[in-house]
This record gives C-alpha cells, sequence and structure tokens, in this order.
C-alpha cells in the first residue's frame, strides 16, 4: 500500500483511495519524499514547484480535486450589518473585480508552476477522466456522509451540495461522476 503524505484538510481524499495517508506539512514533505517516509504528496502544483520537490520526487499528476481559494475576503454579519447601505454596495462592486483577479492569478500561478516544474525535470501527466470518474465514484461516501453531518447541524446539506453541482454545472463544468445525494 502506498503512503501517500497530505496536510489535514486533504487527508479525507485519501481515506477511499487505498492509500495509507501521513499528516505532514510544507516544513517537512522534502526530506520524507527523500527518504521515503511516504511515497506521493497531495499538493497544489505552485508551492511543489516553489519548494523543490521536483529535485526527488520527478513525478506529478494533476488530479483535478479543483482549485484553492488563496485570498479569501470574509466579514461575519454583525460587522456587516454595522456598514451604510452605501458602503456594502461599494464593497459588492469591487468584490466582483476582487474576485475575478484572483481568479486570473490562480489560473498563471497554476499554468506556470507546471511549465516551470517541466523546466526542472518532472513529468507533468494528467489523472484523466476515466480515473478521476472512479475516484469520483469512491469517495461518494464521504460526500453522502458530510452532507449528513451538515444536515445533523441544522444546515442544508444535500440541498447545498445539489445546488453546488447544479452551479458547477450551469458554468461549463462536466462531472465526470453524478452523485446521488440520499
Amino acid at each position: 500500500m502506498s503512503r501517500v503524505g497530505a496536510a489535514g484538510p486533504n487527508l479525507p481524499w485519501l481515506d477511499y483511495a487505498g492509500a495509507s495517508k501521513v499528516q505532514t506539512n510544507l516544513n517537512e514533505v522534502y526530506n520524507a519524499l527523500q527518504s521515503g517516509v511516504f511515497d506521493g504528496m497531495v499538493i497544489f502544483p505552485a508551492p511543489y514547484y516553489g519548494f523543490k520537490f521536483g529535485e526527488v520526487a520527478k513525478y506529478y499528476t494533476t488530479m483535478g480535486w479543483g482549485s484553492v481559494l488563496a485570498y479569501p475576503v470574509t466579514v461575519n454579519n454583525k460587522t456587516w450589518a454595522k456598514l451604510p447601505d452605501d458602503v456594502k454596495k461599494i464593497f459588492l462592486e469591487e468584490m466582483q473585480v476582487y474576485q475575478t483577479a484572483v481568479e486570473d492569478e490562480g489560473v498563471e500561478k497554476y499554468t506556470s508552476a507546471l511549465e516551470n516544474l517541466k523546466k526542472q525535470g518532472v513529468t507533468v501527466r494528467d489523472l484523466g477522466s476515466e480515473e478521476r470518474g472512479k475516484m469520483a465514484l469512491a469517495i461518494e461516501p464521504w460526500v453522502n456522509e458530510k452532507a449528513a453531518e451538515y444536515e445533523a447541524q441544522g444546515y442544508p446539506g444535500k440541498a447545498t451540495f445539489n445546488r453546488l453541482m447544479e452551479l458547477a454545472k450551469e458554468n461549463g463544468a462536466t462531472p465526470v461522476h453524478e452523485y446521488t445525494i440520499k
């Protein structure tokens, strides 16, 4: 069984992959890959390139698990309620500009990191739709567990997940698996 390193939020992906998961962080990865503590790593291309993991791990596979929200902006309801309407309006208008800029930067970092990995001598490949579909099917129990967890907390977990899938399709995504949320 392969041992795969991942940071906390990414560990659940591995529960259904048939791998032995190893909790790690960026400071440990280089030496852990080099010494065989784990055989692979769940990581986005920019830090893989930036931390020079390609020196000790010469293969990188894009999985299609989604993107990273690099620069989130939040405000709690209490603070939002105190803001004047004209300030809220400006904030919402500028958030559209900010959202586009963050998205553009994310695409640029992703693309340039993959190109730079290739220049480092790393073999970059894509998992492919067939394997991605198998992976999506394998994690369906986890998706249902999370939906049920939110339902138990009083949130519309099932409806939210189904709406997310609808929005993804409306925005051009073609899911490799149609989830059945129970």
